[in-house]
């Protein structure tokens, strides 16, 4: 009753998210009544302490790239949800059919099914266009927040599509939601284990998502990004003729994370797409063939 007037803003499975008229930086996510005797509290006080422990840079970080939990709140003393930061503006778009164009989030999916609907007049969007390099700053600044909760010990568990939105502008960046669904290695997660269809991790093997599994998503949300043909995985018939350098070593790093193990790193998608964005600005510059040589054995 504290949080006062609320405004239903989407429904899913698990519970209701909510806008709080008193909080506009806040929403209210209401976990329904047929889950919430399977829910962690302890693994969401975990959670929401975590950033605590961090630098002022690292909170900094994690909450411009997370709506990372950060109150429980309760209804006649059981627990019933959490408050989390509302998505910024910056990542909703105009999108859909001519007649009747919807205004949403601007997720992962929009990304990588960019090639069916660009161009396609009876289509309206405003999503991004990314290609070259502000592409490859996204597919880093994504590996980079990865790479960071990884060496926090933390699990993101649920990786797909809808679970990460972007943006372009005023830089490149990520976001991760569904929060809740992260756990600390050693711990249960705050939710019952998901995955989502066609991000299915093959040597899971059921049980808790891991790091490992993770790293096998990180590569397909990079594969598919990177092309925007759609559910791509390193075998696709699409990506047969591929000819780019830079999308043959994607191509190359997504086969090995698709491997029982070991598999790359978030650090190791880090520094790759790095090394794919150096060559990318390199080459679009008036640089000496000297410095080319530098670059080109950074990237190999």
């Amino acid at each position: 009753s504290s949080l006062g007037q609320l405004e239903e803003l989407n429904s899913g499975g698990e519970g209701t998210v909510y806008r709080i008229k008193s909080d506009s930086s806040k929403v209210f996510k209401e976990f329904r009544d047929v889950v919430r005797n399977e829910l962690d509290l302890d693994s969401l006080a975990k959670l929401i302490e975590l950033p605590t422990r961090f630098s002022q840079h690292d909170q900094s970080f994690i909450l411009e790239h997370s709506v990372w939990p950060d109150t429980i709140v309760t209804e006649n003393n059981s627990f019933v949800g959490f408050l989390m930061p509302i998505i910024p503006d910056t990542y909703f778009v105009t999108h859909g059919v001519r007649a009747y164009p919807g205004y949403s989030d601007c997720d992962w999916n929009k990304l990588i099914m960019r090639r069916s609907w660009v161009g396609n007049s009876n289509i309206v969007s405003s999503v991004p266009q990314l290609e070259g390099i502000p592409l490859l700053d996204l597919l880093i600044d994504l590996s980079e927040t990865y790479a960071f909760l990884h060496r926090n010990q933390v699990v993101a568990g649920d990786v797909s599509g809808r679970n990460m939105v972007w943006r372009a502008r005023p830089t490149p960046r990520a976001v991760l939601l569904d929060n809740d669904g992260f756990r600390i290695v050693g711990t249960r997660g705050v939710t019952q284990p998901k995955q989502s269809p066609d991000w299915v991790d093959p040597h899971l093997n059921g049980g808790d998502t891991t790091i490992e599994s993770d790293q096998f998503k990180l590569a397909l949300a990079v594969l598919r990004g990177y092309f925007g043909l759609g559910v791509l995985q390193h075998n696709s018939k699409e990506l047969n003729n591929c000819n780019d350098p830079i999308g043959k070593e994607i191509i190359d790093m997504a086969a090995k994370s698709a491997l029982a193990g070991p598999r790359p790193s978030a650090d190791d998608w880090t520094m790759r797409s790095d090394a794919f964005s150096a060559r990318t600005r390199y080459l679009a510059s008036d640089s000496s063939s000297d410095d080319l040589s530098s670059i080109s054995s950074v990237m190999l």
